[in-house]
């Protein structure tokens, strides 16, 4: 018999409540979704950063997603660091959020959020 190796992330988030787990999992398969349009969100990157850059890249290419990465941001970041315990109706949020984010990103083709290459810039004729 293997014993599983320690990974305390696993441990912290399976001593929390069954709805702060929950929203946390809706985070981080709405991160895996994001990241199929391009969008990554590196181990640098707070949530909070990590927002802000969904902002900019969607904006003028899925506009209702920043919103609802905010909302779904937002929940994430009190739940997942913080001590309270997640409602019912913070869980149907947290839903509602990924919900309508995933809509606003089946539209979208893959990699579609990705930044654009640099211009190259034309060899100066001599």
């Amino acid at each position: 018999n293997r014993i599983p190796a320690f990974n305390r992330k696993t441990v912290e988030t399976a001593t929390r409540p069954a709805t702060n787990r929950q929203i946390i999992e809706l985070y981080l398969e709405s991160c895996r979704q994001l990241q199929r349009r391009g969008l990554v969100r590196t181990p640098a990157l707070t949530p909070a950063e990590f927002a802000e850059l969904v902002a900019q890249r969607s904006q003028g290419v899925a506009p209702d997603l920043a919103s609802h990465w905010a909302t779904l941001t937002t929940l994430f970041g009190q739940f997942r660091y913080g001590n309270d315990v997640a409602s019912e109706a913070d869980l149907q949020r947290a839903r509602a959020s990924a919900g309508a984010l995933q809509t606003a990103l089946r539209g979208l083709k893959r990699n579609a959020l990705r930044p654009a290459p640099p211009a190259k810039m034309a060899k100066a004729k001599a």
